[in-house]
């Protein structure tokens, strides 16, 4: 409906007419630059691409892409789409000419007004244009680029790298902008595609907690480098599991199907043999144990891949053989053999456990903080008072030193010559392989842990090694019959392991009226662990309710 100008005052209108909207839809572009007519736009953006913003869904942040070069390699100029509610009207002066000397001179016009409908849409350019520039086309980089678009194999196969010219700018060929005097000769393709972010992100990128930073060595130059390594285990190569109380016999034979395979493809054949050689000498190993007989390539090897040891062996993870691994089809608890090879562990905490106070005048655990006796190590070490720490000897226990704070040895790796004749005595043996003492009577298994931890709490303490005088109490416990279980408990296995001695203190330097070193004496104090007649054993019994 049409409405011409019309000169009436305030004071005679009454009330604003009304007038109806069109039902017709339309959207808008608001173009960037000159219109000499609206399908001017379809030369820099097509009509397809108009269609896709503006029928994209509500939710969706629709854009669209203007390129006046017409170049690829150009940053388009982008425009978004908003959800606005205008009017479309359409504006039309008329005017009357004069003829004269002078040309056309218009004089006033008369304005129409026309609603034509509602607008929906609105595209509009309110972002800076990005820097824009145009490649060579025929430059080195745009004729591989060309050939790998086109998959032409000879094109690619005599392609070649052309040296850097260091002339990186020359004259502008285009005079038409004067402002322009110079374009580069840097071949710099376009990338693949151009962010819609008027500002980059900051990602903040941070290794996975997986991701541990070790150092090594250039195999070439032997310059120290970072090497940057996952730790996260790949599933299907842990080794396989047994707790100690297991069918007997029922152990496993081979490696799991996908060890097989990555045996069969990717280890390293040498290394597997020299394994299975191992395994063949000794059929269980602790972990750090194995490691010490292994070179330095070697024990990288199985560092780095996990499938090296589910390929020769299994775990016991539970009872005397705790994280041992153990050579496929062996089962420990058949073969009394195994004995040397039972594990003992105890923590080094006058809090936690009862052990010897070396210290008289320590009466209460002092407050340490976590790292103390490394700390103290290095002070030993730094005055000459002992050898430098052997990360290849952790699993050695001599009485002289000690390599790591934890306790946990097995029977064979203690070669301390005082505690060994207790070890390998074989008169006080079980029959049966048992969870808490192994193939050993479980009094006289407590005897082994009360030697090995009456001097290695002296070696923790003290720095210095341990005289054999600190085991003396731990003897004359055995030998009154107060150490371990009775032999009933020993064959019901009824006892808690934890229910040990606490082998009492000794001041360095006091000196004991025995002999450590005589066999007669050492015989005498194995065959005193024995127990004797009913009414030795009872004497002892009252002789203990008297203490108490």
């Amino acid at each position: 409906m049409s409405q011409e100008a019309s000169t009436s005052t305030a004071s005679t209108a009454k009330e604003a007419p009304t007038h109806s909207i069109p039902k017709q839809a339309y959207t808008s572009i608001e173009y960037p630059g000159p219109v000499s007519h609206p399908s001017s736009i379809l030369q820099y953006c097509s009509q397809e691409t108009i269609n896709e913003c503006f029928n994209a869904p509500p939710a969706v942040r629709a854009s669209l892409e203007v390129r006046f070069r017409g170049d690829e390699a150009g940053p388009p100029v982008r425009g978004t789409r908003s959800q606005r509610a205008k009017l479309l009207v359409k504006v039309v002066r008329r005017r009357k000419k004069t003829s004269g000397r002078g040309g056309d001179k218009p004089e006033g016009g008369v304005f129409k007004l026309e609603t034509m409908g509602s607008i929906g849409s609105t595209v509009r350019f309110v972002a800076m244009a990005d820097h824009h520039w145009t490649p060579d086309s025929e430059g080195p980089t745009a004729s591989i680029i060309k050939a790998l678009k086109n998959l032409d194999y000879n094109a690619i196969l005599d392609y070649s790298y052309t040296p850097l010219d260091e002339n990186y700018v020359e004259a502008n060929p285009d005079t038409s902008d004067p402002d322009i005097p110079f374009r580069s000769r840097l071949d710099l393709q376009p990338p693949p595609m151009f962010s819609t972010r008027a500002v980059p992100s900051t990602f903040n990128y941070k290794l996975p907690t997986t991701v541990v930073a070790q150092q090594t060595t250039h195999p070439i130059t032997g310059a120290p480098r970072t090497r940057y390594v996952n730790t996260s285990r790949k599933t299907g190569y842990a080794p396989q599991i047994m707790q100690h109380e297991h069918t007997l016999g029922d152990v496993p034979q081979q490696p799991n199907e996908q060890v097989q395979q990555d045996a069969a493809k990717g280890l390293d054949k040498a290394l597997l043999s020299r394994l299975k050689e191992l395994f063949e000498q000794r059929k269980v190993w602790g972990r750090e144990a194995l490691m010490s007989e292994l070179t330095e390539r070697e024990r990288r090897l199985v560092k780095n891949n996990k499938a090296y040891v589910p390929s020769v062996a299994y775990v016991i993870t539970t009872g005397v053989y705790y994280k041992c691994l153990v050579k496929y089809g062996y089962d420990p608890r058949l073969d009394p053999e195994s004995r040397c090879w039972q594990k003992m562990a105890f923590y080094a905490h006058k809090q936690t456990i009862k052990n010897p106070i070396t210290r008289p005048d320590d009466e209460e655990e002092v407050d340490r903080q976590k790292g103390w006796w490394d700390d103290e190590q290095e002070r030993l070490i730094a005055d000459g008072a002992r050898p430098p720490l052997n990360p290849w000897k952790v699993h050695i226990f001599d009485g002289q030193v000690l390599n790591r704070e934890r306790a946990d040895y097995q029977l064979c790796d203690i070669t301390d010559p005082f505690i060994s004749k207790y070890i390998e005595n074989t008169d006080h043996l079980s029959k049966t392989c048992s969870v808490k003492s192994g193939w050993y009577t479980f009094s006289y298994f407590t005897l082994l842990k009360g030697l090995v931890r009456a001097k290695y709490m002296y070696l923790w303490e003290n720095g210095q090694p341990a005289p054999d005088e600190v085991c003396r109490p731990v003897l004359e416990e055995w030998e009154k019959g107060r150490l371990g279980s009775t032999r009933d408990e020993d064959e019901e296995e009824g006892m808690d392991e934890e229910e040990t001695l606490n082998t009492g203190s000794i001041e360095p330097g006091r000196e004991l009226e025995f002999q450590s070193d005589s066999e007669s004496d050492s015989e005498s104090d194995v065959n005193a662990g024995g127990r004797g007649e009913d009414g030795d054993r009872s004497d002892d019994a009252e002789e203990d309710q008297g203490d108490e």
